[in-house]
């Protein structure tokens, strides 16, 4: 079962000086409307038997407060230390997608002056995408991706999930802490893909709640394994 794992009880979010420790203060952007049934249960699915967290959980939020800076070391025992090296690019008011499952079980603040306002302390490195105006940006090495099809195409159709068709670049992680693998692999826009693994293939959002323009996954550099010909 998918919960909360912290609540803070404020007076108002404004009491937030800074965060610490790679976390970002967020609110909620995108709200998945609830339904209720008849026996009084909040549903965040279209129907009773569709419970589907991943697919109809908030994954879009916008930032409140950023880190001053990001914490990085090599140390196994460093808990709180960013997973890999990467530079700090949110600023406050940023529209960010960020993982599912993060979202429900993160830091919760409740703040009596803002009671319409979910906020959230996520970490940096479950961020995935950054809208800033009109400009996408990924972040903490990731690349958005367009799905490619089967050839010759099958009945149904299916996706190739070994493939992917390069949309959106942001900048490369520097290191990993626990793995040998790096960012260098030079990949740029348009480029086809092919994938560590078919399972290296998680929708930045689900259809029911989509916002893009068109589906894409998410994938970091060090994941790809090779560049096809167009």
């Amino acid at each position: 079962m998918v919960k909360q794992s912290e609540y803070i009880r404020l007076d108002d979010v404004n009491q937030f000086k800074r965060v610490l420790n790679n976390r970002v203060l967020v609110k909620t952007h995108q709200k998945v409307t609830a339904e209720r049934t008849k026996s009084g249960i909040i549903m965040i699915a279209p129907s009773e038997t569709d419970w589907r967290p991943a697919e109809h959980t908030n994954r879009i939020s916008e930032v409140v407060l950023a880190p001053e800076r990001l914490f990085y070391s090599e140390g196994v025992k460093d808990f709180d230390s960013m997973p890999w090296d990467t530079d700090m690019e949110l600023q406050k008011g940023d529209i960010v997608w960020h993982d599912f499952l993060a979202a429900h079980n993160c830091p919760v603040a409740v703040c009596d002056g803002q009671p319409d306002e979910e906020y959230k302390l996520l970490h940096y490195s479950d961020v995935y995408l950054v809208k800033r105006g009109e400009e996408l940006i990924p972040i903490n090495g990731y690349v958005l991706c367009e799905e490619v099809w089967e050839q010759p195409p099958l009945m149904p159709r299916e996706v190739n999930k070994k493939l992917g068709k390069v949309s959106l670049l942001g900048k490369p992680n520097r290191a990993y802490r626990r793995s040998k693998q790096t960012d260098e692999a030079e990949v740029k826009v348009g480029d086809t893909i092919i994938k560590r693994r078919k399972d290296v293939h998680i929708l930045l959002e689900a259809e029911d709640h989509r916002v893009l323009d068109r589906p894409y996954f998410r994938i970091q550099r060090r994941d790809i394994y090779g560049i096809l010909e167009s």
